[in-house]
This record gives C-alpha cells, sequence and structure tokens, in this order.
C-alpha cells in the first residue's frame, strides 16, 4: 500500500490500527532507505529512524491530503528527492539563491525520474512570484539558520502570506535566545544564526501556533544539530 492511499484510510480505521500500520510503513521505509545509502556508499549507513530527515518527511506526511508544497532553500534537491516520490500527486516547488545549486537540483530531479518538482532561483525574503495562499505546506531544511534577522522575519512574513496552512522548518531552537546570536561552532557552512524560534515566530508572524520537537536521532555533524536541531511547526 502506498503511503498516500494508507493516509486517506486515516478516517474509517479506529486509531490504534491506523497508528500500528503507519507505524510499520515507516519502519520498513527508512529500513529500505537504509540499505540503499548503503548500497550507494559502499558502507553501512546509520539508522534514520528519527533522525532530521525522518522527522521532516513524517510531518510533511501528517499533513497529508496537499497539493501545493514550498521549500525555502532547496539546496541541491536532497528533500525532495526523498519526499516528492511518497506523493506522486502534489507538486513541490523549491527555491534557492543559489543558481548552481537550482540547476544540480534539477539534474537531482531527472536522474530519480521525479516529474512533479520545480526548482527556481529565487530569494526566500521576497517570494512577490507566487500569489497569497498559494501553497498548503511551506517547509525548509536547515537553510534559514543562514538568515540574519531581517532577512528571516522576510521571510516567515512571506511564507505566511503565499502559504495557506503550516510551516515545517528543520532548524535550531534555544530557549531564551531570543531574535539570535550569530555563530561558527562546529560549521563547515560559515556563520549561522541560534534562535529561540517561539520569539521569532511571535514576532514576526503574531497568532501563529508554534511547536518545537527535538530530534531524538540528529545525524547531522555539522553547526550545532547534535544539540539544538529541531523540527518547528508553525500553524497559520
Amino acid at each position: 500500500m502506498t503511503l498516500s492511499a494508507l493516509i486517506r484510510l486515516r478516517q474509517v480505521l479506529p486509531a490504534a490500527v491506523y497508528a500500528k500500520l503507519l507505524s510499520s510503513f515507516w519502519r520498513r521505509h527508512w529500513r529500505r532507505e537504509q540499505d540503499r545509502e548503503t548500497l550507494k556508499h559502499g558502507r553501512p549507513a546509520p539508522n534514520l529512524v528519527n533522525s532530521e530527515r525522518a522527522v521532516l518527511c513524517e510531518a510533511v506526511a501528517r499533513q497529508f491530503p496537499f497539493s501545493n508544497v514550498l521549500e525555502l532553500g532547496s539546496g541541491f534537491g536532497q528533500t525532495f528527492d526523498t519526499i516528492a516520490p511518497l506523493f506522486p500527486t502534489a507538486y513541490f516547488v523549491g527555491i534557492d539563491v543559489d543558481a548552481e545549486r537550482v540547476e544540480r537540483a534539477r539534474e537531482l530531479a531527472e536522474i530519480s525520474k521525479l516529474g512533479n518538482t520545480e526548482f527556481i532561483a529565487a530569494d526566500a525574503a521576497d517570494l512577490s512570484r507566487f500569489s497569497s495562499n498559494k501553497f498548503d505546506l511551506v517547509i525548509s531544511s536547515a537553510a534559514l539558520l543562514f538568515l540574519d534577522p531581517s532577512q528571516l522575519r522576510a521571510a516567515l512574513v512571506e511564507s505566511a502570506r503565499v502559504g495557506s496552512g503550516t510551516m515545517l522548518f528543520l532548524e535550531q531552537h534555544e530557549a531564551g535566545a531570543g531574535l539570535g546570536y550569530v555563530t561558527e561552532v562546529n560549521d563547515t557552512r560559515g556563520p549561522y544564526w541560534i534562535r529561540d524560534w517561539i520569539s521569532v515566530t511571535a514576532e514576526a508572524i503574531p497568532g501563529a501556533e508554534v511547536r518545537v520537537e527535538k530530534i531524538k536521532n540528529p545525524l547531522w555533524t555539522t553547526e550545532c544539530w547534535q544539540d539544538l536541531g529541531c523540527l518547528v511547526e508553525i500553524r497559520l
């Protein structure tokens, strides 16, 4: 059974039965992904359950059904390479300021035969090319931490405009950090921002509901993911 078909049974199955089926689906899925990466890299891949990738993917699945998804800072297209095949009826749009990364993302989508993705060179702080309420879901994976406070505020305000429901961000959260401080601790990609996402959201999108969930099995070793990696869920 496909994931989308299983999710559509959510309303007709007893809650305990649905939860058991969904849990079984994800165990099998992440084991297959682990085996695929082991084969690809020629060495044992780590357990992906409760990792950054798994947490974001499963959070997206909880929002289904949806038609259009926007990713801020889509990089080389890795997020959609994981998520888009699971939802073939949805359309995924990724934006990134780096044109070279956009081209690489397009190449990966072509290799993976993903016909439901599109990648555009654009700035997360300026989504004027998109109409209001265009996307059912706005997501981002380890990208917004590189925006300074003014850029981030613009990105959140714009995301709230083009989105019609929920935002899901893999980010770093530190309670009490306020609007953030810049650091380079354990980093290979340059300076980045540590923030209190509850404070940041309240300032940029008053009235939005925010939930922060710690990543249980962080695998990323750059920046401070091992200590501060979280899923930030913002409901408009």
